[in-house]
């Protein structure tokens, strides 16, 4: 992961990393786990949702989400989302396939 994260660093130095779709340039952890917790009603915000009881249970749904949209920081058009930045929203395979866009989750990451 180390010599792909210095590959895109040197490829496209000091550029902004959007994606529509396709696999996140994640900040911190994975947020497939995230997103299917929270939205069956456990709170991600410290380890009390990854370590409930249902957690591991659903933990086999997390597979389900995929990448909507991932918004970089852009400081040169005033996006700034909490220090350099990234937004991501989060949809399920099935509520993609069916354009329930109603349907997904924004989750913030910054380093």
């Amino acid at each position: 992961m180390d010599a792909y994260v210095d590959l895109v660093e040197r490829i496209t130095p000091g550029e902004q990393i959007h994606r529509v779709l396709g696999w996140p340039d994640q900040i911190q952890a994975d947020m497939q786990l995230e997103c299917q917790l929270v939205t069956h009603g456990l709170y991600v915000g410290d380890e009390t949702g990854f370590d409930d009881p249902r957690a591991r249970e659903l933990a086999r749904g997390a597979e389900d989400w995929r990448l909507l949209l991932q918004l970089d920081s852009d400081e040169t058009i005033g996006m700034m989302w909490g220090g350099v930045g990234r937004l991501y929203w989060w949809i399920r395979e099935a509520e993609l396939r069916t354009r329930r866009f109603d349907a997904s989750w924004l989750i913030l990451q910054c380093g």
